[in-house]
């Protein structure tokens, strides 16, 4: 179920895609990647919405669930690249006020290079 996920490292940066939707039927393997991706020490990871079509309230959710458990381990979430209605959707749930969205992927990564780590 998780091969729907495409991993990719860029130096200390984990970039995950996916071609499919983020909907109801595919936000438990989204939460069951993250919470993987969670055990690593302060996750910086960038999730390139490139290629996803679009994206319902339970995908939302799974971003929402996934990004607390992501800052629990002092790490973060930046989203690349969304498409115009995946976009519109993120503004409309207003997660564009709790996300960093950028449109070009090597600035996502990039913006991690600039981020202090909480000491422990």
């Amino acid at each position: 179920m998780e091969e729907m996920f495409e991993m990719e490292k860029r130096g200390d940066v984990t970039v995950l895609s996916t071609s499919a939707s983020l909907k109801a039927s595919t936000a438990p393997m989204l939460r069951s990647v993250m919470k993987k991706l969670c055990c690593e020490y302060r996750p910086k990871l960038v999730i390139d919405m490139q290629r996803m079509s679009s994206m319902d309230s339970a995908g939302c959710g799974a971003l929402v669930s996934s990004l607390r458990g992501v800052r629990t381990s002092d790490g973060d979430i930046r989203l690349a690249r969304p498409n115009e209605r995946v976009l519109d959707l993120l503004k409309l749930a207003r997660l564009d006020c709790i996300f960093e969205i950028y449109q070009d992927l090597d600035e996502a990564i990039k913006s991690f290079s600039g981020t202090p780590m909480k000491l422990s």
